[in-house]
C-alpha cells in the first residue's frame, strides 16, 4: 500500500508537470504571435478572486495533513493546488495590467508556467527517489541509537523508504557466551523494541554475523 501511495504521487506529479509545459508552450506562441489583449467580465474575476482563496486554503490543509501524515500523494497534490492558486493569481494580476501593458498576461503565462515545473521537477525528484528504495536516514540514526542503548553491537544497517513507512535489514554481533538459545530471544525483543520505538519502521529483519 505504502508504494502505492508513492505511485500515486507520482502520477500527480506527471500530470502537474505535463500542465506546467502546457502553460509555457501557451504563454510563448502568445508572445512568438504577438496575440495580446484579453477582456473577462467583472462577475468572472469576482470567482476567480474566490476561487483563488478558496483553493488558497485548500492548498494549505493538503500539505499540512500530508506533512503530519508523510503521505506525498497528499503533499504532491497540495502543491500542486498550490501552483494553481499562484497561476490564478498571476493571471489576475496580468490581466488587472494588461490594459497598460499588453503583454503582460503572456509574460505573466510563461513565468508561472516556468516556476511550476521546478517545483513539479523538485516534488518528483523526491517521488522518484522514494520509488528507488532510497535509504531513510533518518530511521537508520533512531536505529543505531536503540541499539547503542540495548547494547547491541550493529555491525551492518540497511533500510528502504518506501513512502512513509521503513523497511530495515540488520546485521548484528552476538558474544560468544551467549546460548544458542538465547539469540532467538534477543532478536525477537530487538526487533519489537525497534517496531515500537520507530513510528515509520514496518519491518525489521536481522540477521547474525558469521
Amino acid at each position: 500500500w505504502a508504494r502505492a501511495e508513492v505511485l500515486a504521487g507520482f502520477l500527480i506529479t506527471l500530470f502537474w508537470l505535463v500542465s506546467s509545459l502546457g502553460i509555457i508552450w501557451g504563454g510563448t506562441n502568445e508572445l512568438i504571435r504577438g496575440e495580446f489583449g484579453v477582456k473577462v467580465s467583472p462577475l468572472a474575476l469576482l470567482v476567480m478572486v474566490i476561487s483563488i482563496v478558496v483553493y488558497g486554503i485548500l492548498a494549505r490543509l493538503k500539505i499540512k495533513i500530508g506533512q503530519r501524515e508523510e503521505s506525498l500523494a497528499l503533499i504532491a497534490e497540495g502543491k500542486h493546488t498550490q501552483v494553481d492558486v499562484l497561476f490564478s493569481g498571476g493571471v489576475l494580476l496580468g490581466l488587472g495590467v494588461s490594459g497598460f501593458f499588453p503583454i503582460a498576461d503572456s509574460v505573466t503565462a510563461l513565468v508561472v508556467g516556468l516556476y511550476s515545473l521546478y517545483e513539479a521537477l523538485t516534488m518528483g525528484k523526491e517521488i522518484t527517489e522514494n520509488l528507488l528504495d532510497v535509504a531513510d536516514l533518518e530511521v537508520e540514526e533512531e536505529i543505531r541509537e536503540i541499539c547503542k542503548r540495548e547494547q547491541v553491537s550493529l555491525a551492518n544497517l540497511k533500510t528502504r523508504k518506501i513512502g512513509s513507512l521503513a523497511f530495515a535489514e540488520l546485521e548484528i554481533s552476538v558474544p560468544a557466551e551467549v546460548k544458542v538459545g538465547r539469540v532467538d530471544d534477543l532478536i525477537s525483543e530487538l526487533q519489537q523494541k525497534l517496531v515500537d520505538q520507530v513510528p515509520r519502521l514496518e519491518y525489521v529483519v536481522t540477521q547474525i554475523k558469521g
